[in-house]
């Protein structure tokens, strides 16, 4: 008996020191890539700092290597990227830019703001966020829960406020939190299919080009309160599942056609130069257009309202249009505020539409009319 407890304690010492020996191994391993990541990454930064844009470049490209062998540090590295594009930076061409300083990631400033290399460099950082932030499932794939391609990076949060961005594309991205606030567009910015997950902000950002948000899924809180949109605005078939603030100046035309608001979408103060499309738009929470001005066409057709409606002291300087077969207005007896001259028309359902003043008017003198008008 005490033999075999003899050799059982020394199996159990054998194997505790083999265990432990392993252990140690895997821990020296994992602090030997560790350091050579660090070193990696310590030199990429370096070279961002360089005079020459071939070498900005490539620090560039050996941060996305880092990034894309090692999902642990993505985020610092997405993080360095939008540094580096919130640097201040001149188009060429054009009257200088100030942006924001990078914080907390110290870059050493570029050397030259401007000139077609720092353009190329810009490009390139531009291009390996949207490269590796695009989920190239569909809505089907992700709800069915089909892994995402090797080269997403999942999860991350961008942070370009107060960036000069070139030709800005992120087609069917996929980011948590973002922040865009005071940056520039300059061109035209794409954003079609684009879900952020998270909060989404572009107060006081400026596009210069058409701006596409077709078919975008805002999941989070989104600000565009005094954005400015200098041409063409296309937010057609976006979803805002929470409040929305957007008392934005639009240029050009403003689409939102088929557009879900889900929370409250905040519209007050907003500027419409050009024509408003919120055909078919669903308004689920509370509608607020108060003050807004709308120079042009306002298209409202067939639009649902199932919260409140406000639109106080709204400004349409041409035709504003809610009619439209498929119409509604889930609570006629809510707390609205209808632009004049419009009234809600009850039907025997409960539901309303709504309808022009003078044209209830005489519908209301008609023998069988089924129709209730709501002031």
């Amino acid at each position: 008996m005490l033999a075999f407890r003899r050799q059982r304690h020394q199996e159990l010492t054998t194997l505790i020191t083999s265990h432990y020996a392993e252990r140690t191994a895997e821990h020296t391993e994992h602090d030997a890539i560790e350091r050579r990541v660090t070193d990696l990454y310590t030199k990429a930064v370096e070279q961002l700092g360089s005079e020459k844009a071939a070498v900005r470049l490539g620090g560039l490209y050996a941060l996305e290597r880092l990034a894309q062998d090692n999902p642990a540090h993505r985020q610092t590295i997405v993080n360095v990227i939008c540094a580096y594009l919130r640097m201040p930076y001149t188009v060429p061409n054009t009257d200088a830019h100030t942006a924001q300083p990078p914080g907390p990631w110290q870059i050493k400033p570029v050397p030259s703001t401007g000139g077609e290399g720092e353009r190329q460099v810009r490009l390139t950082a531009q291009r390996i966020l949207a490269e590796h932030l695009k989920d190239e499932r569909t809505a089907e794939e992700r709800d069915a829960g089909q892994p995402t391609g090797p080269r997403f990076w999942d999860d991350m949060r961008i942070d370009l406020s107060g960036a000069i961005l070139i030709s800005f594309d992120i087609n069917r991205c996929r980011v948590s939190e973002a922040s865009f606030s005071k940056a520039t567009f300059t061109g035209n910015a794409s954003f079609d299919k684009a879900t952020f997950t998270g909060a989404a902000w572009f107060d006081e950002v400026t596009f210069t080009g058409t701006t596409w948000f077709h078919r975008a899924t805002f999941t989070g809180e989104t600000w565009f309160n005094k954005a400015i949109f200098t041409k063409n605005a296309r937010f057609n078939e976006a979803t805002f599942t929470k409040d929305i603030w957007c008392d934005a100046t639009f240029t050009g035309e403003a689409g939102f056609r088929r557009a879900t608001f889900t929370g409250t979408a905040w519209f007050d103060e907003a500027t419409f130069t050009g024509e408003a499309g919120f055909d078919k738009a669903t308004f689920s929470g509370e509608a607020r257009f108060n003050k807004a001005t709308f120079s042009e066409d306002a298209e409202f057709r067939d639009a649902t309202f199932t919260g409140n409606a406000r639109f106080g002291e709204v400004t349409f300087s041409k035709g504003a249009y809610f009619q439209g077969k498929d119409a509604q207005v889930f609570q006629p007896d809510g707390h609205h505020s209808w632009p004049d001259g419009w009234v809600v028309v009850v039907r025997p359902d409960g539901t309303g539409f709504l309808q022009r003043q003078e044209t209830v008017a005489s519908s209301a003198n008609l023998a069988g009319s089924d129709v209730d008008p709501k002031n």
